[in-house]
């Protein structure tokens, strides 16, 4: 059990063992009381509740299995790769003020005013342990029953005038719960007796759940696009747990929110979320009825959407997982307070049998055709097996070249290879002389299908390559297809602004970035990488090297190649297949190429 230990600075070291400690009074509550307004001091024996599971077996957990998605639901917390914001055991059961207010039973009025302890005294005065804690407090004499609500991390929030109006209370969290855990003991006594001898127990309790997603895709050809968990209560209410059926918050405007989309860059996801309790609505026979439509529409559920590509037909599919207490009962939907909800999820199909699962209407990515002459460029994008052709007499892109002493317009005499960092890359290449066609001032380069990688080529002011290097051009050798038309709306809108590309993805900024930039979007791989660079595991370490991409000298427009590992250069090769390089240095033997 996480329990607290309250000390006053000047105790020793000693004192903080795992037994009971007693500790000096809270100040005084300044309220009028039922009588006189006499105070007297009770001893408050005060600890943290641990966490509890969300199934009522210990860590037993119920699994349930289809062709389309496995799911486990448990009270586990496994030690796995984490969310950076999943608080630690003693962040978690942390103490860092406590407010503390009594009332009358019979009729709910507060009697006295608060007793709070702020933040920089809390700081100086309590020590994290895992013992019980014994607290010297101050309360209002009465002779008839009274309750007292002990609440931590919670700050003053003013002082009440009833218990129902500390029940309305709300703590309105953000869409992601980071601070100090909020916790409450709702304590009742037959009364505060003058004769000093009242001695009241509470145990604190979170007022939020946390919500663990385990997640892995094992969906041939599927990429996950985000993960979202929606419809969060917004926020925490100063009162016990709710029993029985209920629907808890009741639905408001604002009364629920959805957290942001995340991309799926990682295998765990963690949450700190409020009770939200529905009711069920209608019958659930199996796992894969679990659905929104069983409650008022405002369960708590994780979503993960993705899409299904297979050759040019990308087909949207989306999982909606409700959270609840799935081992009690199958049609549980509740998410209550001081617990553990563990989805270990594995995704293997689309199998819209399962209610869970929904897909969209199948689009087709239908590559642009390509022009005859590409548009002017430093660097072109050519899929294996394919061709580009552009006009070798401009510079770059055509654009202005002042400051440069470089014209614009160039007159080459021929074309050659200058390296290519995988053998046979280039098929065009005269295997002797490495001289590309050029005609009327066109250059062609075409590459071999089946093989990925980059090349430099170069326009020559002589014949057979020779003479002076007037200009040359990156061609990157990639089956990452960005030139398409998609029609239809590929994911939900809250997808991160996610979206398909041929044998990849393309991402935006959000909102601001698609004003300020309309139409653009950000490849997901760096520049000449041969593979993208977004991983949900450790890459090998043949395959990581495979996204790093080209390395670049500041003014320099060509690639100096790729790294081989952190240490190492991958070698360039001639169109004879010969290296060029070494695999520890950058550009070719004996110096950088004449094209620097």
């Amino acid at each position: 059990m996480k329990q607290l230990l309250i000390m006053m600075v000047a105790l020793t070291l000693g004192a903080t063992s795992c037994q009971k400690a007693n500790v000096e009074p809270l100040p005084n509550g300044q309220g009028d009381g039922t009588k006189s307004g006499k105070q007297v001091e009770v001893m408050l024996n005060l600890s943290v509740a641990p966490t509890k599971g969300a199934t009522t077996k210990g860590a037993d957990a119920q699994t349930f299995t289809s062709d389309a998605l496995d799911v486990t639901y448990s009270n586990a917390d496994p030690e796995t790769t984490k969310s950076t914001t999943e608080l630690t055991p003693n962040e978690d059961s942390r103490v860092i003020n406590l407010w503390i207010v009594q009332f009358n039973k019979s009729d709910g009025k507060a009697n006295g005013k608060p007793v709070y302890w702020n933040a920089t005294a809390v700081t100086n005065n309590l020590i994290q342990s895992g013992s019980e804690v014994g607290i010297p407090l101050k309360l209002t004499v009465a002779d008839t029953p009274q309750v007292i609500y002990v609440m931590a991390n919670s700050g003053d929030v003013g002082t009440p005038a009833d218990e129902a109006a500390l029940n309305a209370m709300m703590r309105s969290v953000g869409t992601e719960y980071t601070g100090n855990m909020l916790m409450l003991s709702r304590i009742e006594v037959p009364s505060v007796s003058a004769a000093n001898n009242t001695i009241l127990s509470g145990t604190l309790e979170r007022l939020f759940a946390k919500v663990k997603l385990n997640l892995k895709n094992e969906f041939p050809d599927f990429e996950v696009g985000y993960v979202q968990l929606k419809n969060v209560a917004a926020g925490a209410y100063f009162r016990t747990a709710q029993t029985g059926s209920v629907n808890f918050p009741a639905v408001a405007t604002n009364s629920h929110r959805d957290y942001p989309a995340e991309e799926f860059y990682m295998e765990t996801y963690v949450y700190y979320v409020p009770e939200n309790l529905r009711t069920t609505t209608g019958t659930v026979n199996s796992d894969s009825e679990r659905t929104l439509d069983k409650t008022d529409g405002k369960a708590t559920y994780l979503e993960i959407g993705g899409y299904h590509m297979v050759g040019s037909t990308v087909t949207p599919v989306t999982y909606r997982l409700p959270l609840g207490d799935v081992e009690t009962s199958i049609a549980d939907f509740n998410v209550r307070r001081n617990r553990t909800y563990t989805l270990d999820v594995t995704l293997k199909g689309a199998n819209t049998v399962d209610q869970r699962i929904t897909t969209a209407i199948s689009v087709t990515i239908s590559p642009v055709a390509t022009p005859s002459i590409a548009t002017p460029a430093n660097c072109f994008m050519v899929a294996p097996g394919g061709t580009v052709k552009f006009d070798a007499r401009i510079r770059g892109n055509g654009g202005n070249v002042a400051g440069t002493g470089l014209a614009t317009a160039i007159a080459p005499v021929s074309m050659k290879l200058e390296w290519q960092d995988a053998t046979g890359l280039i098929s065009n290449a005269n295997s002797s002389t490495g001289v590309i066609p050029l005609s009327s001032g066109l250059a062609t380069v075409q590459t071999t299908a089946g093989k990925t990688g980059n090349a430099v080529v170069a326009a020559y002011s002589g014949a057979d390559g020779a003479g002076e290097i007037l200009w040359s051009w990156h061609i990157w050798v990639t089956d990452y297809n960005l030139n398409y038309k998609l029609t239809g709306n590929l994911l939900p809108p809250n997808s991160v602004y996610t979206a398909a590309a041929m044998n990849g993805q393309v991402h935006t900024y959000g909102p601001r970035y698609l004003v300020a930039n309309p139409g653009k979007v950000i490849m997901d791989r760096n520049l000449g990488a041969t593979q993208t660079g977004t991983y949900t595991s450790v890459p090998s370490a043949a395959d990581a090297p495979k996204a790093f991409g080209q390395l670049y000298q500041w003014g320099r427009k060509d690639p100096l190649g790729q790294a081989a590992s952190t240490s190492a250069f991958a070698p360039w090769y001639n169109a004879a297949g010969t290296a060029v390089t070494s695999a520890n240095t950058a550009g070719p033997v004996g110096g950088l190429p004449k094209s620097d």
